[in-house]
């Protein structure tokens, strides 16, 4: 195990400290078949499952809340008021993240299917040109 990254923060007083290790995992040998998921923008997640070839498109519910809280950020008066709501929906937005994973992961174990992730590299590129309305969802991306 390799520790690759840390973070000390500091909330209400008390101090976390936040690990990123590396570990190799050996694949199970076991499995029956894939279950290919390749995240976007879009659709948060889509998977794809070799024995079934049926695709399931995850992120409607999140989209919806995002855009909801876009909004309501807009017509907000002050500063705080956006902060606290912020945090709201950062709370939202993280719980359907993880019903999200979860339904992926349950998939995967209803189907013995190894779980394989699409490549990420340069998903952030600068200056692409598709406008402000495609910024906001592409920066929007990785945060919940």
């Amino acid at each position: 195990m390799e520790i690759c990254e840390s973070k000390l923060l500091k909330r209400n007083g008390d101090f976390y400290l936040h690990i990123v290790v590396q570990k190799e995992v050996k694949p199970k040998a076991d499995c029956d078949g894939v279950l290919a998921v390749d995240l976007g923008i879009h659709n948060i997640a889509v998977s794809l499952n070799s024995k079934t070839e049926k695709a399931r498109f995850y992120g409607k519910a999140l989209r919806a809340i995002r855009g909801h809280y876009f909004h309501l950020r807009q017509k907000l008066p002050n500063r705080e008021v956006v902060k606290k709501v912020g945090s709201h929906e950062r709370r939202i937005v993280n719980h359907e993240l993880h019903k999200i994973s979860k339904a992926i992961v349950q998939e995967a174990r209803e189907t013995n299917s190894a779980i394989v992730l699409g490549k990420l590299k340069g998903i952030r590129k600068n200056g692409n040109g598709k406008g402000r309305r495609f910024d906001r969802k592409l920066n929007s991306f990785f945060l919940p």
